[in-house]
């Protein structure tokens, strides 16, 4: 990994929001979303992770962008690994991620997702966002501007954390790759009573790639399904939870084409699962239930997923 120092940041200074872009091969894009970033109202530290970039990304960043911290994987790790690393580098008290085709849509959407921290459980906040090239339905929206809403259901991309809750979790799995990493880091974060708000208003123009490997995202869609169970899910749900995730998705693949893949997918599982059983750390029985209702339901009041939490300490 070879790092470029951003200079901005004197030593024993700290930024309050350092942004961790993980990128491959999407420069152009990327030049898009590093200017609206720079719009912003509040100042960020800026931290690109190229994944393996082969199209010219990292001389994009020095010669266009040299105020930008750069980290580079020369073979793909994953998303999950870049924001990993982004964050270990970050020096900010709130962490945003963003995908490399996500455009904040107006100057001050990080000004108004950081005032949404009102409470200290609250360990992140999602940037709701539209999928520009599909519908302008608004996602990971709050169903009321003026109450506090949690969710599980939130894109890794699309996010401000607090940074050291971020941390003290272990951040992403790394076996994960991509995709799911977000449920399993929700649950661990549920487990200490820290919770995910969700936003309001459309603050992303997400430019999703119309060349999206969908094969792939059915293999990791079931690895990563089973690997959560393992990793999360306690006795005497663990077994009920496995088969149930199992027989569910390989349903829904079946029916839209995709069970190869899924096969696939439940097979890869396995030897990751064996290499990595130390990190099985099962949540507690009233935050295993507390996660599935809020799954189930999408999104609760914050009140409502504390009372299900019962007493803190």
């Amino acid at each position: 990994m070879s790092e470029a120092v951003d200079r901005r940041y004197p030593a024993g200074t700290r930024a309050r929001v350092s942004t961790v872009i993980p990128t491959k091969n999407r420069k152009e894009m990327l030049r898009q979303v590093l200017r609206a970033l720079q719009q912003q109202t509040v100042r960020s530290e800026i931290i690109c992770v190229d994944d393996g970039s082969t199209d010219g990304t990292a001389t994009m960043l020095r010669t266009e962008f040299p105020q930008v911290k750069m980290l580079r994987h020369e073979v793909s790790r994953g998303p999950a690994a870049a924001r990993n690393a982004g964050a270990k580098a970050s020096n900010g008290e709130f962490l945003l991620t963003l995908d490399d085709d996500c455009i904040l849509a107006i100057a001050d959407a990080v000004e108004r997702t950081l005032r949404l921290f009102d409470d200290p459980d609250i360990a992140g906040v999602t940037l709701p966002f539209v999928n520009v090239r599909l519908d302008r339905r608004i996602r990971t929206a709050a169903p009321d501007a003026h109450g506090t809403f949690v969710t599980t259901d939130y894109y890794a991309g699309m996010v401000i954390l607090r940074r050291d809750a971020f941390l003290q979790a272990g951040g992403y799995r790394e076996p994960f790759f991509m995709h799911h990493e977000e449920a399993d880091l929700a649950i661990r974060l549920l487990n200490k009573r820290r919770f995910i708000r969700n936003g309001s208003q459309a603050l992303i123009e997400h430019h999703e790639s119309p060349v999206r490997d969908r094969l792939k995202l059915w293999r990791l869609g079931a690895q990563n399904a089973v690997l959560f169970a393992i990793y999360n899910v306690p006795w005497p749900w663990f077994p009920l939870h496995l088969g149930s995730t199992i027989v569910k998705t390989l349903v829904y693949a079946w029916r839209r084409g995709g069970a190869i893949p899924v096969l696939q997918g439940f097979y890869a599982a396995i030897p990751i699962a064996w290499r990595t059983l130390s990190l099985r750390t099962p949540v507690t029985g009233r935050a295993y239930l507390a996660f599935r209702t809020l799954k189930n339901g999408g999104v609760l009041p914050l009140d409502r997923l504390q009372e299900l939490l019962g007493h803190h300490g």
